[in-house]
């Protein structure tokens, strides 16, 4: 993958960067503006966000205006006296911090010094289409190489981020995954707990144009949920005392789950796109100082905001979509040395790990629109299963049954057909097991003839017999060297071969071994094509 400057040395006008959450994007941005000689503008793609920008920017001594009402840069420039000691805000200053709203509200003043930029940058940058207003606000600057960042390069529509298609960009430019950051210790790994079953039931909630659950349907089941006194009473259990944030369904759950913290004696409060900028800089400051202990919010610290003290996040708010999840999680994935924080914990109430995977799994990344998928898909065999443990709540990825954890090997409730265990022989029940076998011997056996048939009918249904039981010869063979394979070759155990086969070929091995001529021959030649696909020499 080509770097930013070579993106841009390659003739790209706009240039989308992808990294992890907490990973430094919005010091990133500052650097790479830093080095401009002419104008230039960091763009916040929310109101709230101007604040934490130009913090940034006043940490690498980055002098810069802000286009914003008065009161607003008052507010910053006190912040910047409070932290630095000295304000690095200055009206001439050649770097300028706006947000999309405010460029968008003053176009007709502000064009002039925007066509004369050199260079634009914005976080979040998964937002921008050609035809919203992320997409005008940077149209406007006509001369400007851009330079958006985002951690997750998809949207929960499907549309492309590719100019031509829908889009603003040019090039895409990948950074490191979150795991090669943890292992450095840029991050903090995860403990993530969670219940055997949701406490919102999303099963009637229908998936909108956005990509995710109807807000108002979902705010329907979650009023008929448990949530609130969910969230409130396995934060006491697992998380006590601990700096915490809450992503809830709307703003009037946000409310009653802010009210329940309260009365549990936990410090909280409640941030919502209609809390003035003062109150929220004093209860941002206020938790990152622990005299909060919960901050309780809809979407509003999903995105771009840092952090770092975050020790836990609440998932109180189901969601479809990756890029939602990932932020969510991704605000507990900061150090914090000073609060003791080893880990980012994550209470996940609404299964949305089981959903998305581990914060750590690596994500598609693309300019383009991604290829439908029906829901029918098949899983793939190389992912590897997320189990939540019954007996600590934890969750893991793992082929084993047995917890990583507290070594619990639960047995499922459900286990009389092979979708309930994704195929897996030694969870069956006696009965299935039973009744599978039985099939297996009879398609091996003379067939059973109709009493008074003809000589021709006979011969018939002798001749397939034959073909059935030639054909799951070839067939049981198959599956025997797909088995050695697995377990000589990558050392795979009997649970994790017997969920890969289900996954691979949509069948379990024991009811393959039922199948007639026609579907066995079909299964046994994309048998073999497997095992020549797996064991060739890579190339």
């Amino acid at each position: 993958m080509i770097d930013g400057k070579a993106a841009w040395d390659a003739g790209n006008q706009n240039v989308l960067f992808v990294s992890p959450t907490g990973s430094g994007k919005t010091i990133t941005m500052q650097a790479i503006t830093d080095r401009c000689q002419g104008f230039t503008m960091s763009i916040a793609h929310r109101r709230e966000l101007v604040g934490q920008i130009s913090m940034a920017a006043a940490t690498m001594g980055v002098y810069h205006r802000i286009i914003a009402p008065d009161n607003v840069v008052r507010l910053i420039i006190a912040l910047h006296i409070k932290k630095f000691g000295q304000s690095f805000v200055h009206p001439n200053a050649m770097h300028m911090v706006a947000s999309v709203q405010t460029i968008n509200a003053r176009i007709e003043q502000l064009r002039k010094i925007i066509q004369q930029c050199e260079h634009w940058n914005m976080d979040e940058a998964h937002h921008i289409l050609e035809d919203n207003i992320w997409g005008r606000c940077v149209a406007e600057f006509t001369k400007a190489k851009g330079a958006g960042y985002t951690a997750l390069a998809q949207r929960g529509d499907k549309k492309a981020l590719r100019r031509g298609h829908g889009g603003v960009f040019d090039a895409l430019v990948l950074g490191p995954e979150m795991q090669p950051l943890i292992d450095l210790g840029h991050l903090v790994p995860f403990i993530i707990y969670g219940p055997q079953i949701s406490s919102i039931d999303t099963t009637d909630v229908p998936i909108t144009a956005s990509g995710d659950y109807s807000p108002t349907r979902l705010s329907q089941e979650a009023r008929r949920s448990s949530i609130t006194g969910d969230v409130v009473r396995d934060y006491l259990r697992f998380t006590p005392g601990m700096i915490g944030a809450t992503f809830c369904v709307d703003v009037g759950i946000s409310e009653e789950t802010t009210q329940a913290f309260q009365q549990a004696g936990v410090p909280a409060a409640l941030i919502t796109d209609k809390t003035p900028d003062q109150m929220r800089f004093d209860i941002m400051s206020d938790l990152a100082c622990g005299f909060l202990k919960q901050v309780v919010n809809v979407d509003i610290i999903g995105e771009g905001v840092d952090v770092p003290v975050l020790q836990v996040v609440s998932l109180a708010r189901p969601t479809e979509s990756l890029q939602t999840y990932k932020q969510q999680v991704g605000r507990v994935g900061r150090p914090a040395p000073q609060v003791g924080k080893t880990h980012g914990i994550i209470i996940d109430h609404v299964k949305n790990v089981e959903k998305h995977g581990p914060p750590t799994k690596p994500a598609p990344h693309s300019l383009d629109a991604p290829e439908k998928r029906s829901r029918s898909a098949a899983k793939d065999p190389d992912e590897v299963p997320i189990r939540t443990c019954p007996s600590c709540w934890r969750l893991s990825e793992s082929w084993s049954q047995t917890c990583v954890h507290c070594g619990f090997t639960p047995i499922p409730a459900l286990r009389g057909k092979p979708e309930l265990v994704e195929g897996d022989l030694l969870l069956y029940t006696p009965e299935l097991l039973a009744r599978l076998a039985g099939e297996a011997v009879d398609i091996m056996k003379p067939p059973k003839l109709p009493f008074g048939a003809g000589a021709a009918a006979v011969a018939g249904r002798r001749a397939q017999a034959m073909r059935d039981m030639e054909e799951q010869e070839h067939l049981r063979d198959a599956i025997a060297w797909w088995a050695g394979v697995q377990r000589d070759v990558h050392g795979r155990s009997d649970h994790e071969s017997y969920v890969r086969f289900y996954r691979k070929f949509a069948i379990d091995v024991a009811t393959a071994q039922g199948l007639g001529a026609g579907k066995a021959k079909v299964l046994n030649d994309l048998i073999w094509k497997d095992i020549g696909d797996d064991v060739s020499p890579q190339t």
